[in-house]
């Protein structure tokens, strides 16, 4: 009888084990994403940080910085300085209760812009203020703008 051809086939071969490398491409992309998560962070916290300034607090820095550098072209303080209260007085209106803002005018301007700021600070301010109007404005202008960015800095919408 002739050879059987069932005989003639080998046995079954088992595949290698499987090693551990290298890993599966969505071990690669947990990897970069555990690496990177620290950075997704900061940048989103930053993002989200940005979001939360106030439009209008954005604006008012964005045109203070305008009129300033007019300011240092042109060296007219009282212009500087008239521009820059009604800026602040906008800013007040949007983070006070306009009832208690908008009638504020002169010393007691300057004293509501004052609150918060040093007896020295205070009496810059006031003078400055009261002196807006005057062609001879003898003042820290300079100081002055600091002042009003750090004071709409300081805003918050009530």
């Amino acid at each position: 009888m002739p050879d059987d051809p069932l005989e003639r086939l080998a046995d079954l071969h088992l595949p290698d084990a499987v090693g551990w490398w290298p890993p599966a491409p969505g071990w690669w992309m947990l990897a970069a994403l555990l690496l990177l998560s620290p950075l997704l962070w900061l940048a989103w916290k930053r993002w989200t940080q940005r979001l939360r300034v106030p439009v209008y607090r954005r604006a008012a820095l964005r045109e203070l910085e305008q009129e300033y550098q007019q300011y240092l072209r042109h060296q007219n303080g009282p212009v500087f300085v008239q521009s820059a209260s009604a800026l602040l007085k906008r800013v007040a209106l949007q983070c006070y209760d306009p009832r208690q803002v908008a009638s504020l005018s002169g010393e007691q301007w300057g004293e509501f812009l004052g609150r918060g700021q040093s007896p020295d600070r205070q009496q810059q301010i006031k003078l400055i203020l009261e002196h807006a109007h005057s062609r001879e404005l003898q003042a820290d202008i300079a100081g002055f703008y600091h002042f009003a960015r750090e004071w709409i800095e300081a805003q918050e919408k009530f």
